[in-house]
């Protein structure tokens, strides 16, 4: 069993901060957590962060080869014609190669911004069969732990559905049936306003898809619920939740325009709601009502959409919006520390079944080296006003997942970064002229 010990470090264990603090890694697991330094270790923090590995509840991998690509439309005007003339587009333009390449590229961001754990939620609507599986090799070479769902979508007709849904399942039961440790899966749905009642009782027909729990974009946009009335289904979340949707392993993402009812209907369920404040800014569809969901009881968590690698600064975000929105400085630190450091840990250890999120001996060493010396005191009373204006612009130089150290000086382990770059250039010049 491979030994591994870390001195000096500014530990932040996801409980207290313990200054010059040596943690040793036992094989997979944490050995132990000192709160002074030792005289023999394998690398010398030099008073550098240490903090558990982040996780981010909600990402789409797929969208990393299209950062700066030209619309071959007028620039739209909406949600649902960004969808159309974006995004849409976009999935229908990947190969099985650009999938390969986009997980690569935005799981080596990830590890750069100190995530170890992500739930991603794939869209390709021209290339579904086995595209899940291209994800989880990515990935896995990369380290990262990932739980993966296909969205099954009607947008592209019924033969995509069928096939997406097949995808889903297949994947669901390849994670079942063998020892894939960094692997989960969920059953992945795009959004009430591209599911037709037929499609949706598909998708909650087969056992394994309620087992595993479904992972859902809800109430983005207000054309989400205008679609679910004029279906006569009354709310989004009703809708969803008649379906069989909801419940403790379901994800759902956005939650934008909800009333009161739903609220109650998603804290009575126990499902997740990941909040995605950058992706919501940028689509210009508004702001979830934190303090509301909170109240409610609704679990809450905090994720990208695909719009940055980096949780740190989505919390950022997310605590500037919420206070702005709320008219008061205070209400962001109200509620973002504990998604970022408390729920979305808790969401991946009920994900994986290991206690991810902290630094504890015999918990999973999953743990993030800063490169980042803090210029001002740190404790944990301040914390967050470090994570604040900190981590956001922070890198991370060393990471270990599971024992296994994967980025190291901000390299990964084991392959070559920039020749990563080049393949994706070339890869995204040609994805962008069939786009």
């Amino acid at each position: 069993m491979q030994r591994q010990v870390i001195t000096n470090a500014l530990l932040y264990t996801g409980d207290e901060v313990l200054p010059g603090a040596t943690v040793t890694i036992e094989g997979d697991r944490i050995g132990s957590v000192h709160p002074g330094p030792t005289a023999s270790a394998d690398i010398d923090a030099r008073g550098r962060l240490v903090t558990p590995g982040l996780v981010n509840a909600h990402t789409h991998a797929y969208a990393a080869l299209a950062r700066g690509i030209p619309l071959k439309d007028p620039a739209p005007r909406g949600f649902v014609q960004t969808l159309e003339r974006l995004w849409w587009r976009l999935d229908r333009a990947l190969t099985l190669g650009d999938i390969d390449l986009s997980a690569r590229l935005h799981g080596l961001e990830c590890l750069r911004a100190g995530v170890t754990t992500i739930c991603d939620h794939h869209a390709s609507q021209r290339a579904i069969p086995g595209s899940l599986g291209v994800l989880a090799q990515a990935f896995s070479d990369l380290g990262l732990r990932a739980c993966l769902c296909y969205e099954v979508s009607d947008r592209e007709g019924p033969a995509a559905a069928a096939a997406a849904i097949r995808e889903n399942l297949d994947f669901i039961r390849s994670c079942a049936s063998t020892s894939r440790p960094h692997l989960r899966a969920r059953f992945g749905l795009h959004a009430s306003l591209t599911l037709s009642d037929e499609t949706l009782a598909a998708c909650t027909r087969d056992p394994a898809a309620s087992a595993a729990g479904f992972h859902v974009h809800v109430a983005e946009d207000l054309a989400d619920q205008a679609d679910a009335q004029r279906r006569g289904a009354g709310r989004v979340v009703e809708r969803l939740a008649r379906a069989g949707v909801l419940g403790p392993r379901t994800i759902c993402v956005h939650g934008i325009h909800l009333d009161a009812a739903e609220m109650r209907i998603l804290a009575s369920s126990r499902a997740w709601l990941v909040h995605c404040p950058q992706s919501n800014m940028n689509n210009a569809v508004g702001a979830a009502s934190l303090d509301r969901l909170q109240a409610a009881g609704v679990r809450l968590a905090l994720g990208t959409d695909g719009f940055t690698a980096s949780i740190a600064r989505e919390a950022l975000v997310a605590h500037l919006l919420q206070s702005h929105a709320a008219g008061d400085p205070q209400a962001g630190h109200a509620i973002v520390p504990r998604l970022l450091f408390g729920a979305n840990g808790d969401l991946a250890a009920e994900t994986f079944g290991l206690n991810l999120g902290h630094i504890r001996p015999a918990g999973p060493a999953d743990l993030v080296l800063w490169d980042h010396l803090p210029p001002t005191p740190l404790a944990a009373e301040n914390l967050w006003g470090h994570v604040m204006f900190d981590l956001p612009e922070a890198r991370a130089g060393d990471v270990w997942i599971a024992g296994r150290r994967v980025l190291a000086g901000g390299r990964p382990v084991g392959w070559d970064d920039e020749d990563l770059a080049a393949r994706c250039r070339t890869a995204a010049q040609r994805l962008w002229k069939r786009f």
